[in-house]
């Protein structure tokens, strides 16, 4: 019976995903990509701090973009149910950005599968403070989420998501944004 539960317990236990990402060479993420936005996954830290000392980070660079965004597609499904909030740690420098957007960062969890895959998005929203290193945390069973479609049931109860967004002060505009994103 012990090495039953064993087997079993390790079975379960390393089917888990940890989605990671230090920009420094240790991932678990394949392949991050941009959308109508150029990105650096490997841009040398421009403001080092005690916050954030490392000395790479991805660089979010909106410069105009309508629907703006990085993201990833994970190959396994993303299971919120476990409740595993996402984090990460974000720098928006005052003079890298344009417009009157609000200063904010926003997760979206999508079907990649999908032909459009922001049409059953669940998706956070977190206010950002600009001109320093922050972290920000996303939990998809405790945080305010929105659903793009409303019939879509909670984020803990589905079981479609394998793709995660993210996007930096809106979409649907035109402003530019220069974000720094690291430790995801």
């Amino acid at each position: 019976f012990i090495i039953t539960s064993l087997i079993i317990l390790s079975f379960f236990t390393g089917s888990a995903q940890l989605l990671k990402d230090d920009f420094e060479g240790n991932s678990t993420i394949d392949t991050w990509y941009a959308d109508d936005c150029f990105m650096d996954i490997a841009f040398p830290n421009p403001f080092v701090d005690s916050i954030n000392p490392s000395a790479t980070v991805l660089k979010y660079h909106d410069t105009g973009g309508l629907y703006a965004n990085v993201g990833f597609d994970s190959p396994q499904i993303i299971n919120i149910a476990e409740d595993t909030p996402f984090s990460l740690k974000i720098y928006v420098p005052s003079d890298g950005i344009t417009g009157n957007q609000p200063n904010q960062i926003s997760l979206k969890l999508q079907n990649a599968n999908l032909g459009q895959p922001w049409s059953t998005q669940s998706e956070i929203i977190k206010p950002i403070v600009l001109d320093q290193w922050q972290e920000v945390t996303f939990d998809f069973v405790v945080d305010a989420y929105i659903n793009l479609n409303p019939n879509s049931p909670p984020p803990s109860q589905r079981n479609d998501f394998n793709r995660v967004v993210l996007q930096v002060n809106g979409e649907n505009n035109t402003d530019h944004v220069l974000a720094y994103i690291d430790d995801f």
